[in-house]
């Protein structure tokens, strides 16, 4: 809640201001949550306002939210169902022996994999159900280690107490967070150093240097390597190559894809280059013309260390975030090209997802001891190691369904094994967008373009509504409802500040709808979502230029930036007042000008009448 951190910034024990308007400053959600969650939370402040008193004057609806965001606790969620749009079914892995538990968050329902790991806080809401605070770093996959046991590896390493962890872990989630993405760095640079990652194009001739460039002997050398049953014909493509084909590892079939070695393209001139990703399939490829031409010879060659290039483009990582023993089980980095038969009414996609599993439950798997999943899934001992290999090949499987609509199922194989502890209903096909989101779009509809009222037009409504009681509106009147909420905006508003608001708020209501439209009913709620959100934005602003800047922003919201200006200017004099009762304090003219205009963006909702 906001206000909550409204009382943060107020405390006077607190000397972390700075950091947070840095990290809102910056849009680091993640540092600006850590940094909210452990002050408010993790210092144990909520328990020392309300033995204070602080929450005397609020909603019972607004204390039953306290004491549950006062659950917050650090959570390493493991989903493991996406039930609707708004929830999902997830286990905290930091809590193993608690059974998985309903999560509403509409964001991750919208985009999660069976399997997932994110990094995040939860807090519990009456009736047991949970809720995400803040934002979830998804947690990079460990190869053949389990992410518990990753975990377990970091915490250690980062100096974490082997008992009683809640309170470190909450304290340290930033850290956490930018261990986890040291090490996700690291262990693809260690990758990318150990893989065959070197794009290697030869150019070769028949006959060394000066060799042929006879179109007969280059058309019958074309000619004989297209009919090898591991020559793909690829076709023309772009000009030039009179011949285009890739090499396979196996015989092609028409519902199996194969892998790609490389490709050959011959030229008229009698020139044929070679093409391969690593150096072992590049002299394969070459080892595979030598065998039709004795004489076929390489002039020149073009060597590209992708690897090392990728290296280069990942930037600095702290490795003293890094713990060893994380940097042990990388594998090297496949790089497979495959070639799918064109034809048939499936999607290219689907067909390869069947292919990969076709006969998977007996095939030796290096990972279970050269043991097949389905005499694994018997051993006691391989079983759990069985369950970790499933459970990526389930997240893979969701991955391709949420990102591209692929259509496949791979439950009917975890049943075939037996592995029913994690079979779960499929994940929707293709992220959608969650109602929730529709919701807050609507929460902050901005008012329609409208003529500005403004100069001589602006007097003559002044002028009109000074002769009027505008200031001493009825119970009823349309208005009423937005003035009561006024009170509510910000708890440590004064009464001459809440008094100065209302007659603000009323002169710029007379002014914009002398006669206001039938269906005309500003919305008390719409105000104050549109002052929190301000709110929040003006925690981050550090120079006055900043401030400037942002009221321009916010007054440009309302669409009468005129009014604004004559709102503001009434604030300034009353700081300035001499007559005891009437003053506003200096250090509350910000939030005071933002909830004026978190008003006047509901009253001009309406176009403003011109008569």
């Amino acid at each position: 809640m906001k206000n909550l951190s409204f009382m943060l910034y107020q405390d006077p024990g607190f000397q972390q201001l700075g950091r947070i308007k840095k990290a809102v400053l910056e849009k680091d959600s993640l540092r600006a949550n850590a940094l909210h969650v452990w002050h408010i939370h993790g210092e144990d402040r909520v328990a020392k306002w309300l033995a204070q008193g602080a929450f005397r004057n609020w909603k019972n609806d607004d204390l039953v939210m306290v004491r549950a965001l006062d659950t917050i606790c650090g959570a390493l969620i493991e989903i493991q169902a996406v039930l609707d749009d708004r929830t999902t079914l997830v286990r905290d892995l930091l809590r193993p022996d608690e059974p998985p538990f309903v999560l509403i968050d509409a964001s991750t329902a919208a985009m999660a994999c069976r399997f997932d790991v994110f990094l995040t806080w939860v807090y519990t809401l009456p009736g047991g159900l949970h809720r995400l605070s803040g934002v979830a770093q998804m947690v990079h996959d460990f190869g053949t280690m389990s992410h518990s046991e990753a975990f377990a590896i970091l915490l250690k390493h980062l100096g974490a107490p082997d008992s009683g962890r809640e309170k470190w872990i909450l304290e340290n989630m930033l850290r956490i967070s930018q261990a986890l993405a040291a090490t996700k760095i690291a262990r693809s640079a260690r990758q990318y150093e150990i893989s065959d990652l070197v794009a290697c194009q030869r150019t070769c001739r028949i006959g060394g240097k000066g060799g042929t460039s006879d179109v007969r002997k280059i058309t019958e050398f074309a000619a004989m390597l297209q009919q090898h049953p591991l020559v793909n014909d690829d076709g023309p493509g772009d000009p030039g190559p009179i011949f285009r084909a890739s090499l396979l590892i196996a015989p092609a079939s028409d519902d199996h894809p194969v892998e790609c070695v490389g490709t050959v393209a011959i030229y008229p001139d009698g020139e044929i280059r070679l093409s391969s990703i690593g150096q072992q399939k590049s002299d394969s490829l070459l080892d595979f013309m030598k065998k039709f031409e004795p004489s076929f010879a390489v002039i020149g060659e073009t060597l590209n260390d992708l690897g090392k290039q990728q290296i280069q483009k990942m930037g600095h990582w702290d490795p003293t975030l890094v713990p060893p023993a994380l940097l042990e089980n990388v594998s090297m980095m496949a790089m497979q090209t495959n070639r799918i038969a064109a034809g048939g009414d499936e999607d290219p996609m689907t067909t390869t997802m069947k292919s990969s599993f076709e006969g998977f439950a007996d095939i030796p798997i290096p990972a279970l001891d050269d043991r097949s999943p389905r005499e694994a899934a018997a051993h006691p001992l391989l079983r759990p190691r069985l369950l970790d290999l499933m459970k990526r090949q389930v997240h893979m499987v969701d991955h391709q369904r949420r990102s591209n609509g692929v259509d496949f199922e791979i439950n009917p194989l975890l049943d075939e094994l037996g592995l029913v502890e994690i079979i779960q209903p499929p994940s929707p096909c293709g992220v959608r967008k969650s109602s929730e989101e529709d919701e807050d779009d609507d929460d902050l509809e901005m008012p329609p373009p409208q003529l500005p009222i403004q100069g001589q037009e602006l007097d003559r409504r002044l002028k009109a509504a000074m002769a009027t009681s505008f200031n001493s509106l009825a119970d009823g009147s349309p208005i009423y409802r937005l003035l009561d909420a006024v009170g509510d905006l910000d708890s440590d508003f004064t009464a001459p500040e809440v008094k100065a608001l209302k007659f603000s708020i009323s002169l710029a209501h007379t002014l914009l709808h002398p006669h206001p439209p039938a269906d005309y009913a500003p919305d008390p709620e719409g105000m104050i979502i549109r002052f929190d959100d301000y709110a929040s934005d003006l925690m981050a602003l550090e120079t006055d230029q900043d401030f400037v800047d942002f009221v321009t922003r916010v007054s440009a919201d309302t669409r009468q930036m005129d009014i604004v200006a004559m709102g503001v200017t009434s604030f300034k004099n009353l700081v300035n007042s001499p007559v005891e009762g009437t003053r506003i304090r200096e250090e509350m003219r910000a939030l005071m000008t933002i909830a004026y205009c978190a008003a006047l963006c509901e009253i001009t909702l309406w176009p403003p009448s011109r008569h």
